[in-house]
């Protein structure tokens, strides 16, 4: 068998298979990041900070330490905030799920002026 024969039969396939498995990698990459907006984004590039503070501070006092240090770290707004702090939860740490839910407690608006809120 000579070179060119076993480059056909052998190798070429195979290098095709690779690229065909990198390029649909690749298309499921930059699929998922297009629909990525910015409070996710945000959200999972800081989601171990989130839970290392609930760590050290799991209290209603220690989410509002960390929905002022994300305001100030990233602009985003309270509303905005505070669903970057919901899913670094959700995806990092749902065992300080209850803590949130405290802070929400003690923090929403009472029942009459929740319209258009998810409670």
């Amino acid at each position: 068998m000579t070179a060119r024969e076993w480059w056909r039969e052998k190798a070429s396939p195979v290098i095709a298979l690779l690229l065909t498995a990198l390029l649909i990698g690749a298309c499921v990459g930059f699929a998922a990041r297009a629909n990525a907006d910015p409070v996710s984004d945000y959200a999972a590039v800081n989601a171990e900070r989130v839970c290392a503070v609930l760590e050290n501070h799991p209290t209603v006092d220690g989410v509002t330490g960390i929905l002022a240090g994300v305001i100030q770290d990233s602009g985003f707004p309270p509303y905005q905030a505070g669903r970057i702090v919901g899913m670094a939860v959700m995806m990092a740490c749902p065992e300080y799920l209850p803590v949130l839910q405290r802070f929400i407690d003690r923090y929403a608006p009472p029942p009459e002026f929740r319209q258009g809120y998810i409670a």
